[in-house]
């Protein structure tokens, strides 16, 4: 028989978190799905890793908490069954960024996201700005009509590709993983090879949208030159 263990994404990553927040008046919930070539890939047991952790992503959900000012971007508590190895379940919640906790705040400027590293909780302040460029094309996505926008996200050495879809009838100007700056709520996002697509939207829906609170903090461009740093370590030790 199968049981289940809780799994906290988010508060388990902060060793504090301010006792009070703002109100979301709207709360959108993203399923995901990955769009990796799983035939690209040589290795056929690194094919069955990539499988496992494909069909565990499927079952994953992450929400957006919004006003007009704030917003807080996480995933959901996922319900994790004890026969899914430890491995796989890691490796599908870093493919989908599931330990980011994302936090924005138009007012100042604010945005930073919250995420478990190698030890304890980093939260890294994100200075780029995302430069939009609104693209021809309209597709319905649920009951909204959606406009598509692309953008640059750098992340250290690595320059990913990603893809918006908007829409101005919820005049909310954020969205997954801290992307914000279209005029309206972001229905679908795709980053790299994974998508992130609203299932459900609820208007009006009363939620503490809370700032996370980390003990380190750093820049976001800081914290990947560090793991390209750490990373090209790695290889030159095997010179």
């Amino acid at each position: 028989m199968k049981s289940a263990i809780q799994v906290f994404i988010g508060l388990l990553f902060f060793t504090v978190f301010a006792q009070s927040g703002e109100t979301s008046d709207i709360v959108v919930e993203y399923t995901i799905k990955s769009l990796r070539d799983i035939e690209e890939i040589e290795s056929e047991e690194a094919q069955n890793i990539v499988k496992e952790t494909i069909l565990l992503m499927d079952d994953f959900q992450f929400e957006l908490l919004a006003n007009k000012d704030v917003a807080l971007f996480k995933m959901k508590e996922q319900l994790v069954s004890d026969d899914i190895p430890q491995y796989i379940y890691n490796i599908a919640v870093v493919s989908c960024d599931g330990e980011e906790v994302w936090y924005m705040d138009k007012r100042n400027n604010t945005k930073i996201v919250a995420e478990q590293g190698s030890g304890e909780p980093v939260c890294l302040t994100y200075d780029q700005e995302n430069q939009w460029e609104i693209e021809a094309y309209q597709k319905q996505i649920g009951d909204f009509n959606c406009y598509k926008a692309t953008t640059l996200r750098k992340e250290g050495k690595r320059t990913l590709d990603v893809e918006a879809w908007f829409t101005t009838d919820i005049p909310y100007s954020f969205g997954p993983l801290g992307f914000n700056g279209l005029p309206g709520v972001i229905l679908e996002l795709r980053i790299s090879s994974v998508v992130y697509t609203a299932s459900k939207i609820t208007l009006d829906k009363r939620e503490k949208i809370i700032q996370p609170k980390c003990v380190f903090k750093e820049s976001y461009e800081g914290y990947y030159k560090r793991m390209d740093e750490r990373m090209n370590a790695i290889i030159n030790q095997g010179d």
